[in-house]
Parts: structure tokens; C-alpha cells; sequence
């Protein structure tokens, strides 16, 4: 879990700081490592693809990061019980 929370980190320091589609591919590799998470470790994974969508608006692909988003909330309305979850669902939504 460490490793990919470090990964994570890094990717989203260098979106942060404008060089999101370099590390689109890269992000998207780290997503698809995360999808074997189970239980509260799969906000990481959350996270990531929130990540993606707001890559993806900034290389003016918004169709792409709406269907991002509208699945991130749709894992969130199934999990919304288990977990506190709102800053995740308020990003989605944005």
C-alpha cells in the first residue's frame, strides 16, 4: 500500500504543477494496479480516478472526465455507508 501511495503522491505533484499529460499514462497504469484494492484502500483508488478526470479536462477531453466522474459517484453512492466520503463525492461533483 505504501509503494502505491507513493506513486500516487508523485503523480499527483506533477499534476499539480502542469505536467499532468505526461504522467496521463502513468496514472492510468497506477488505476488499473489499483483496482485489486478491497475496503476502505479503494478511496485510493477513488482519488486516482479523479485525478484522471481532471487531467483529461485539461486536455480538452471533458466527455471522458464526465464519465470518470459519474463513475467514481456511482462507487461512492454504494459506499456512502460504510465510509465518510463526502470530500470525494464533492470533487467528483465539481
Amino acid at each position: 500500500m505504501a509503494v502505491w501511495q507513493g506513486r500516487f503522491y508523485a503523480v499527483v505533484a506533477a499534476v499539480l504543477h502542469g505536467r499532468g499529460a505526461s504522467v496521463l499514462a502513468e496514472l492510468e497504469g497506477l488505476i488499473s494496479e489499483l483496482e485489486q484494492l478491497t475496503g476502505a484502500s479503494r478511496l485510493l483508488l477513488l482519488r486516482a480516478r479523479l485525478f484522471r478526470a481532471w487531467v483529461l479536462i485539461d486536455e480538452g477531453r471533458p466527455a471522458e472526465a464526465e464519465v470518470e466522474a459519474e463513475a467514481v459517484l456511482r462507487t461512492l453512492t454504494r459506499t456512502m455507508y460504510v465510509t465518510n466520503v463526502w470530500e470525494l463525492e464533492l470533487s467528483a461533483l465539481v
